[in-house]
């Protein structure tokens, strides 16, 4: 199976992470006025920044995530194998697969569970491209973690979870940089950024990326995608900051995981497909459907005044809609 970089991003991924600076990707990145029955019902402005539209390999949150990871591992001189874990559908492995397939590096995936007579697509792909994987039970992966379960299994350089860890702050924080600049002020003008959340890492790096001084009513809402994840994701964000403060007003928003991680109840599933009739943008089922999910929900509950400019975030992982019926 020959697979070729079809985007800019996927040609020149060594030069984009030889740069100081993830900007000038970010300024070719698609910002798109969106709706909702209810957003539109309580008179918001609606924009979405079109991560998933850099890259169909690399698109969406995750080359930010990886990012700083890559940049380290290139400029140290590394040889050895990047490993990395996720499940059967991960947005990440998935990345970091043609990540490394497009810089020559070879790659071991940790991949929660027992293989299937039939991979799933995406572990399909991640084998095309040469990526071993490798299948652990669920009580080894909640070992993952352990320096000597890592050392056990193999000299490899590795990558946490989704990207996850202060590594991955650093794309996030370009992400971050790029929105405040996008951001519109007007004093008196309500403002508020959304993206949705599993490790939090994205929204940590886009706290401190935005961080440099206070404004009024700026709110940046993180959706996580994960049951009763909250309060644990708000200590990832704060062990994340460190010493930042970001001097916005953030939270996270845990009401809006829709009976858990990877689920699509019927009613979230016609939301989708009537937002994308709507608006003709697909959108991924674990993080982004959650996310336009909770922002018409809140804009129902009139949580934000009429006039308020909101900015979401489409994190990508549009490949991972293989695993549902949509």
């Amino acid at each position: 199976m020959a697979i070729k970089p079809s985007s800019t991003l996927a040609a020149n991924l060594k030069s984009v992470l030889s740069g100081d600076s993830l900007l000038p990707l970010l300024r070719t990145t698609p910002i798109e006025r969106i709706s909702t029955p209810a957003s539109s019902d309580a008179m918001l402005e609606v924009s979405m920044v079109r991560l998933d539209a850099l890259c169909p390999y690399l698109g969406g949150n995750k080359i930010f995530k990886l990012w700083g990871y890559l940049r380290h591992y290139l400029a140290s001189g590394e040889t050895r194998p990047i490993a990395s874990f996720g499940g059967a559908y991960s947005n990440h492995l998935h990345a970091l697969a043609y990540a490394c397939h497009f810089l020559g590096v070879p790659m071991v995936a940790y991949v929660r569970g027992e293989r299937c007579n039939d991979l799933s697509p995406t572990l399909a792909d991640l084998e095309a491209l040469n990526v071993v994987l490798k299948f652990v039970s669920r009580a080894q992966y909640r070992a993952k973690q352990d320096a000597e379960w890592r050392r056990l299994q193999g000299d490899y350089f590795w990558v946490e979870e989704g990207g996850g860890g202060d590594l991955g702050t650093l794309g996030a924080a370009e992400l971050g940089r790029f929105l405040r600049s996008e951001l519109t002020y007007e004093p008196g003008a309500t403002l508020s950024v959304m993206l949705a959340c599993g490790t939090a890492t994205t929204l940590a790096g886009v706290l401190k990326g935005m961080s440099g001084g206070a404004r009024e009513n700026i709110s940046v809402v993180g959706v996580s995608a994960l049951k009763n994840a909250e309060h644990g994701l708000v200590r990832q964000v704060e062990s994340l900051l460190g010493n930042v403060d970001p001097l916005i007003n953030w939270r996270i928003e845990g009401g809006f995981h829709c009976g858990g991680f990877g689920r699509l109840p019927d009613y979230l599933a016609d939301f989708v497909q009537n937002f994308e009739t709507e608006n003709r943008i697909k959108l991924d089922p674990i993080y982004t459907a959650k996310l336009l999910f909770a922002l018409d929900t809140l804009a129902a509950q009139d949580v934000w005044p009429g006039g308020t400019k909101i900015t979401v975030v489409h994190s990508g992982g549009v490949q991972g809609r293989r695993g549902f019926q949509l």
